[in-house]
Order: structure tokens, then sequence, then C-alpha cells
């Protein structure tokens, strides 16, 4: 027990000589914090207080609002509605008056919407806010669209292209109208001239887009065949919608096929799209084209990517003909070819088959690449062709018919390809052009079997012969017994001739630059 009350008045001692703490300054610190809080929240309420008023005035200001728009909507009559809708489509059809298509059918979803209000209003007595809100936005969406579509069409749009059937030369007229739905021309048109000799134009022009344009272009033309300028102008036309910034050609392609498009759209109410792939379709299957990517003639040209299909259906348009002489055609094959996409008329094909035999290709691949830098791909198209239709073969129609007797001589020149004649015929050589500006021609003689003695003052395996007017003539080849070129540009008159006994060939040039004999004749002399 002693210890332990030693302890406990060591422990009492030892707390007594500690020092007191003084909580004073904090007690007072906090009463200090609370009373400025009563002052703050006294300042709020007072705030709130008079925020009061005001707040209520503009919430009633804004249900007076509500009462009024309401109160409007449901006094509102149809008659007015309609007055005011109609007064609405107005406005909105006169500013688009020029528009394209595209526009007049946001006019009519416009037109669908505005009826749809008319019907929420005059359908109730107090009309729904959410649908009049929900049709109205889908009145301004489409607003907006129309007037982004005026806005486009009366945009600056500048249209490039070329004109080719060779290329135009520069300075030819190229005029544009614009039709509408029914391709009727609607007054509206565009000019400009071709900037150089490869074709090549530009036009500038407003409320064009998405509208569709009748082309037509006047001016001379590059001839491929005879490698040099027309001497005529000749008209190319075209059909083609403005809705791309691909080039807008004019070509032969463009022009048979324009009116061919026209029917499709106005009989079989056809798109212009699927018009312009059927009738490409359908005029390239006539030449034998086969599975292609060209949709639209007016995307093709002889220095793009399917340069061989428009060179070589233009060559056989163009064979030797006169510029009169291939408008003429090019427009009898349109009026033929636009009702069905088939060409009844057998003396057309006839007129392309038998210019097109003749065509020198070799020679008009060099005329292009020297003209223009253009490296044609192919005169397949054209091969295929002549090979498919030699039943139309019909020396009545070829650039150059060979006479059987001119001046009462027999004319050796007779397309036949083996003939038996008399030593003592007295014959000639003479063509004459069928109606064409120029055509020259040339043929070599060769003796089949020449002997030994044969030759001047021998009676077998030679000719003789007198030059008539227009012809000139080599020497003669003594070494192989016979081979003379006999050559005119225009024959004015025969070259008489007379064979000796033995056998000849007679081999063709026609033209005269061809690279290989176009036929070959056989003379047996008795």
């Amino acid at each position: 027990m002693k210890g332990v009350t030693v302890f406990l008045l060591l422990t009492l001692f030892s707390i007594s000589c500690q020092k007191q703490v003084d909580y004073g300054p904090d007690i007072a610190q906090l009463k200090s914090d609370v009373t400025s809080l009563k002052s703050s929240i006294s300042s709020i309420t007072a705030q709130l207080t008079n925020l009061e008023p005001s707040l209520k005035t503009k919430i009633d200001i804004v249900n007076n609002r509500i009462d009024t728009i309401s109160n409007s909507l449901v006094s509102m009559t149809s008659k007015t509605m309609l007055a005011l809708s109609n007064d609405m489509l107005s406005i909105i059809a006169t500013s688009i008056k020029s528009a394209n298509i595209e526009s007049t059918k946001k006019l009519d979803s416009i037109r669908t919407v505005v009826l749809k209000i008319d019907t929420i209003i005059t359908s109730t007595t107090t009309p729904s806010l959410t649908l009049v809100n929900n049709s109205y936005n889908s009145l301004l969406t489409n607003y907006v669209e129309v007037l982004k579509i005026v806005k486009s069409s009366y945009a600056v749009v500048v249209i490039t292209g070329k004109i080719e059937k060779g290329p135009f030369s520069k300075g030819s007229i190229i005029s544009f109208y614009v039709l509408d739905s029914n391709l009727s021309q609607t007054g509206m048109s565009y000019s400009t001239t071709i900037n150089d000799n490869q074709g090549n134009y530009e036009l500038r022009a407003s409320n064009i887009s998405g509208k569709i344009l009748r082309v037509q272009t006047d001016g001379f033309y590059y001839n491929e065949i005879l490698n040099t300028l027309s001497t005529s102008r000749i008209i190319l036309t075209g059909i083609t919608k403005v809705d791309s910034s691909e080039n807008e050609n004019v070509n032969v392609l463009t022009h048979v096929e324009r009116r061919r498009v026209e029917y499709l759209m106005t009989n079989n109410s056809m798109s212009f799209t699927n018009a312009k792939t059927q009738a490409i379709t359908e005029l390239l299957n006539l030449f034998k084209v086969g599975t292609n990517n060209i949709t639209r003639s007016e995307k093709v040209s002889l220095f793009g990517n399917n340069n061989d299909i428009l060179l070589n259906i233009s060559l056989l348009f163009q064979g030797y003909r006169t510029d009169a002489q291939l408008s003429e055609l090019l427009t009898d094959f349109s009026n033929d070819f636009y009702t069905d996409g088939t060409i009844e008329d057998v003396t057309i094909f006839k007129k392309i088959y038998n210019h097109s035999y003749f065509i020198d290709t070799l020679a008009v691949a060099t005329n292009l690449q020297n003209k223009f830098n253009i490296t044609p791909k192919s005169f397949s198209i054209l091969t295929t062709y002549l090979s498919d239709n030699v039943s139309k073969k019909d020396e009545s129609y070829m650039p150059i018919t060979y006479p059987l007797i001119s001046n009462s001589k027999q004319n050796f020149l007779t397309r036949i390809a083996t003939e038996t004649v008399s030593s003592s015929i007295n014959g000639c050589l003479m063509y004459n052009k069928n109606d064409i500006p120029s055509f020259d021609f040339k043929v070599t003689i060769k003796s089949v079997n020449p002997v030994i003695n044969s030759g001047i003052g021998s009676s077998s395996n030679v000719w003789f012969y007198s030059m008539g007017s227009g012809w000139s003539v080599t020497n003669f080849q003594f070494d192989n017994y016979g081979n003379q070129t006999f050559y005119t540009n225009n024959p004015v008159g025969e070259v008489s001739l007379q064979f000796g006994t033995g056998k000849y060939d007679l081999f063709y040039y026609e033209p005269a630059s061809s690279a290989n004999p176009t036929f070959v004749k056989r003379i047996t002399v008795n």
C-alpha cells in the first residue's frame, strides 16, 4: 500500500507542474464567423426577395406570348393558313423558276409539308404544337435545300471538251441549247468557239449545272484518211447533261445516237442516263465493238482511252467521201437508227463497207502520229466489220469504178479475179472516180512465166502501151521480163494496152499509197 500511495502523490505533483492552456481566442473567432454568416444569409434573403417580382414579371411575359401564339393558332382558319401556304409556295416557285428538275422535286416536298401543316391546324380545335414544330422544321430543311440548288444553278460552270470527226479546226462555232423536261428548247442558249486545231473549246456559263443540252457545232475538220483539212464545213450534234467535271465532247458517236436518245426519253419515258447507255450500247453493237465501259458517248475522244473506238467508227463513216456525202450518210444512219436501235436499209451499210474496204490504216496511223502525236491502239473494229460484211461488197458503191469499155476499148482493169482474152485485143487501163474529189491509183503488171528472149521484140510475155492523159509509168523491168507500174490521180484518158500471149498478174493499189495490193487479177492471153 505504501508504494501505491507514493506513486499517486508523484503523479499529482507532475500534473500540477504543467502550464494551463487558454482557448479564449479560438472561441472568439468562431463567434465572429457565425455572426458574419448570419449577415450573409440575411443579404441573400433580401436579394431573393427583390428578385421575385422581376422573375415573376418575365414569367408572366413568356406566358402571355405562349397564350398569344396558342390563341393565334386556334383562331387561324383553314382559309387563312392556305393563303399563307400559297403565298410561300409562290415565292419559292418564283425563286427556282429557272432552276433544274432537282429543285422542282424539292418544291414538291415543301408543298407536301405545307399541306401537312394545314391539316394539323385546321383539323383540330387545339393544334398540336409538337406536330406543327416538326412539320415546320421539315419545311425549313427542304427550303434550305432548294436555296442551295438555286445557288448552285446560278453558279458559273466551266464546260470543256473536244469537237472531233477528226478534230475540228480553231474558230469553229459551238452552240448549246438548254432543253426542258420534254426536250424542247427553253429559249436559253450559249455559244463559244474552238480554241485550237485539236478541237478544244471552253464555255463559262451560269444557270447550267444539271441541265440537259443539245449541242451543235459547225466547222472545218481534219480528214484522217486524206491527211488534209476538209474543204467544206459540216455540222455535228449531241445531247448531254452537265452533271460532272468530265469533258463534254461532240463526235460521230454523239451525232448518230442523239435522235435515239431523245426517242427513248420521250417515247419510252427513260431517264437521261439510261437512254444514253442504251443508245451507245446499241450503236457499238452494230459495229461489233464488244464489251466496253462506254456509257456516255460524249466522254469519248480521239485523245482519250477509247480513241480506237471513236477513230475506227469515224473512219468507217468518212471513207473517201466529200463533206456533203459524209453529212448525208451520217443523217441517213441516224434517221434509220433512232426508232429501234438497228439499221434496216442495207444500202447504208453498203456505202460504209465499200469505202472502208480501201482505207489505208497504216497511212492513217502515220498521219495521226505526225499531226497530233496520237498512236491508235488498233484498227480491229474496222477489220472485223470488213470481214463480217463481205456480202455487201458492191462496186457501184466503191470510191472508184472500172468501166467495161472506155472509148470502144476493153478495160483490162474490170474487177474480175481471172479473165481470158485474145492477143489481138487492143484494150486499155481506165477507172472512173465515183463522185468523189480525188483517189489515186496504181497497178503493177508482172509476167507470170517469163521465158528467155521474151521482152521487146518478142510476141509473148510482154505488153505494149500508149500513155493516156493523167497517167505516169515506171520503166520496164527487163531483168524479170515484165514489172511495170502505171499510176494516176486523175485519169483523163485511158492507157492503151495490148498483151502478147502468156499469163499476167495485175496488182491493184487502191489508193496508190496502200502498203499491200487491194486486189490481184490474173489475165491469160491466147
